[in-house]
């Protein structure tokens, strides 16, 4: 696979190129298309490595409005939201027919049941955690077993950090 040193460049008008070349609708179609691809098949992933069905809960940890989840999950009425923000997630749960939604405290333990899902998806959301990356897996690892109706952490999904 060739690998691109190119450098995504803006000017002050507001254009933005790719090396030489312009960056247009074109290129982010071409692009748009390509992440959603790769949306897919870690969507896919999850589901499979997990072995989720029909009747399994799952917690989109750091959700925003669930858009990434919501969009290719087989199951997306049984997806419930969790963040700090409320407005994405109302948005995002009459937009994709989600189960509801978790506002989370910005201090304080998350407020949820003990085993309340069968899975948690947390996608590029748990490096944004104000606590020492050592100890994060130790402390997201306790709480994601508590809040999981499986005994093992396998039933946590998190990319990129927690793998």
């Amino acid at each position: 696979m060739k690998q691109h040193s190119e450098k995504i460049t803006m000017d002050l008008g507001g254009s933005a190129t790719l090396g030489k070349t312009p960056w247009n609708d074109s290129t982010e179609k071409v692009l748009g298309k390509a992440t959603d691809k790769l949306r897919k098949e870690r969507v896919d992933l999850f589901v499979k490595t997990l072995g989720l069905g029909p009747d399994d809960i799952v917690l989109d940890l750091g959700s925003e409005d669930g858009s990434y989840l919501g969009q290719y999950y087989p199951y997306p009425e049984n997806i419930v939201l969790a963040d700090i923000f409320e407005e994405p997630m109302k948005r995002g749960v009459l937009k994709y027919g989600l189960k509801g939604y978790q506002l989370i405290p910005i201090d304080g333990p998350p407020p949820f049941e003990d085993q309340s899902f069968d899975a948690v998806w947390c996608n590029s959301a748990i490096e944004h955690v104000t606590v020492p990356r050592s100890e994060l897996r130790s402390i997201s690892s306790a709480e994601f077993k508590r809040i999981n109706r499986s005994e093992s952490i396998g039933s946590v999904y998190c990319f990129p950090w927690l793998r």
